[in-house]
């Protein structure tokens, strides 16, 4: 994972934290994840709060120019209210993470806000700043009322402004800005507001343990999040009741994209492999597992040896085991029959139902022979890709297991089965949640 990437994910996932703390914190408020106004909106009968979220790990100096965009995204927006007559109040929060400032607010002056106004960058000129300060040519005041500007009509902004002393429009009042509707937190580093959000689960709720909140709820609750904010505008909106109340229906470690960036993924997968316990010493079990070769590091090379060592453990008494379905969503028929035959190199015989070019789902289907004195299986696993025939014979013949190790798919029934949702990128992490390695690497 690239360092741009890496951070990317990091802010996002400070972001759920953030929006956690807020929903725990909060009474009757109503949280929208990824809000409307900004990334959250706190808004009750009268007042909106909207909180922007800023995550600088890496960031070893910190600068007045670093908070120049937010600023300024929030000072446009309260003139724009302000000049519409909303009767709902609008305060703004922005909340950013410096590793050198201390938590806590940070006052900003009148003489800050000045000198953020005068940024000659072309884009804040252009979105923001062109739009509250005062322009007396008119040929730029078209300009500025146009939503998309050309470069060359940018440059004309910055160099008109870049020329005047500071002069605002009538309806910008920095000092009522500062004073009445804006404040300025420093928040904590992740893993220390990860620690605080666990702690606020107890505190608010009342009920749940410890051990409770740092396996199950939490990550369940940052899940939750990440979810949400995918969701349409009213789906986006959630209390702190409904969530202590969905939170509270669970039952199992969540191991997904996002939980796998938490710092105490390395528990979480050691409690989800207790939870896993329970129906892998189950025997004669039929199990279904589904794939995305490509939300898995090295899958093509890690493939074999896992099905070889899953098979070793897990369907190797003809007299307690029964053999498993690997569906690997995203393979071709090709990459399949080329599976099989690296498969068979190592001794494990598998089934992907085809003679030739064609498949037959009868043959798919065929339990195979067993000889229960020699623990021998005619094959031990069953290969497919994903396509509408298989999808139907899955509907058709459920399992009792459903392993899904990547994004559901709409066109699977999952009704009436376990299904265990684990998004893990390591083939090594799904070997110790299923007991064949005994630790994460």
């Amino acid at each position: 994972m690239t360092r741009v990437a890496d951070s990317s994910i990091k802010g996002f996932l400070y972001q759920f934290n953030l929006t956690l703390k807020y929903i725990l914190e909060s009474e009757s408020e109503e949280i929208q994840v990824e809000g409307i106004t900004e990334d959250i909106d706190i808004q009750s009968e009268k007042l909106l709060t909207a909180v922007q979220c800023k995550y600088h790990e890496s960031k070893s100096n910190y600068t007045l120019a670093d908070i120049y965009k937010p600023v300024l995204q929030m000072l446009k927006h309260y003139t724009e209210n302000k000049i519409s007559g909303n009767t709902k109040v609008v305060k703004y929060v922005l909340y950013a993470h410096f590793p050198q400032l201390a938590v806590g607010e940070k006052k900003l002056s009148e003489n800050d806000l000045e000198e953020i106004l005068m940024t000659t960058n072309f884009d804040y000129v252009s979105k923001y700043t062109s739009h509250l300060r005062k322009c007396n040519e008119n040929n730029l005041n078209e300009i500025i009322s146009k939503s998309n500007k050309s470069k060359s009509e940018k440059e004309e902004l910055v160099s008109y402004f870049s020329t005047q002393k500071l002069n605002l429009k009538d309806e910008v009042d920095l000092n009522d800005f500062l004073n009445n509707f804006f404040r300025f937190e420093i928040g904590l580093p992740i893993k220390k507001m990860e620690e605080h959000v666990c702690q606020l689960l107890i505190d608010k709720t009342g009920e749940l343990s410890q051990e409770d909140v740092n396996e199950i709820f939490y990550p369940n609750a940052i899940q939750k999040i990440a979810d949400m904010s995918t969701l349409s505008d009213d789906e986006r909106k959630i209390t702190k009741q409904e969530f202590v109340l969905y939170l509270q229906g669970l039952k199992t470690t969540a191991i997904t994209r996002w939980t796998r960036e938490l710092t105490s993924y390395r528990n979480l997968l050691k409690a989800r492999r207790k939870q896993l316990g329970a129906n892998l010493n189950i025997n004669l079990r039929k199990r279904y597992f589904i794939f995305n070769s490509n939300e898995i590091n090295n899958f093509d090379s890690g493939i074999v040896m896992f099905i070889k060592d899953y098979t070793n453990i897990y369907c190797n008494k003809a007299k307690l085991h029964n053999p498993a379905t690997i569906c690997i969503l995203d393979y071709t028929h090709e990459q399949i029959a080329d599976l099989v035959s690296r498969l068979y190199r190592k001794e494990v015989v598998s089934n992907d139902g085809r003679k030739g070019n064609a498949f037959f789902k009868e043959l798919f289907m065929n339990e195979p022979e067993k000889k229960i004195k020699d623990d021998w299986f005619e094959y031990k696993i069953k290969l497919c890709n994903g396509n509408d025939e298989i999808y139907e014979i899955f509907n058709q013949n459920k399992p009792d297991d459903f392993f899904v190790i990547c994004k559901k798919t709409s066109s699977i029934d999952y009704k009436d089965v376990n299904v265990e949702n684990i998004e893990v990128n390591e083939l090594s992490d799904l070997k110790y949640l299923l007991k064949i390695e005994n630790e994460v690497r």
